[in-house]
């Protein structure tokens, strides 16, 4: 249930991430992504050299609803043609090397 709280604010995470915001073992974080994208809550995104990742689909369907709005409004495009999954994918990379990097040791 912890992890359904994450969801809004990082819609596409992976393992490690959950562990460190939930600060669980990596494994417990699995079992909880693995009963979310059983519920179909999550959905699995192809394995990449970091590792597997996991995304709301929901959150990101609204997330998109909202930025085709906004695009509209200003009469123009609010992305640079990169889907937007991959760029919350980028921005939650970003933000976890970000986080490693401002570590006090």
């Amino acid at each position: 249930m912890r992890l359904l709280s994450l969801s809004p604010g990082v819609p596409v995470i992976d393992s490690s991430g959950v562990a460190k915001r939930l600060e669980v073992s990596v494994q417990s974080a699995l079992t909880a992504l693995h009963t979310l994208e059983g519920a179909s809550i999550l959905t699995p995104l192809r394995a990449s050299r970091w590792g597997q990742a996991w995304r709301a689909d929901d959150v990101i369907d609204l997330l998109t609803d909202f930025e085709q709005r906004v695009s509209q409004r200003r009469g123009g495009r609010a992305d640079d043609g990169v889907p937007l999954t991959e760029r919350l994918a980028r921005l939650t990379r970003r933000r976890e090397r970000l986080g490693r990097v401002n570590e006090v040791p």
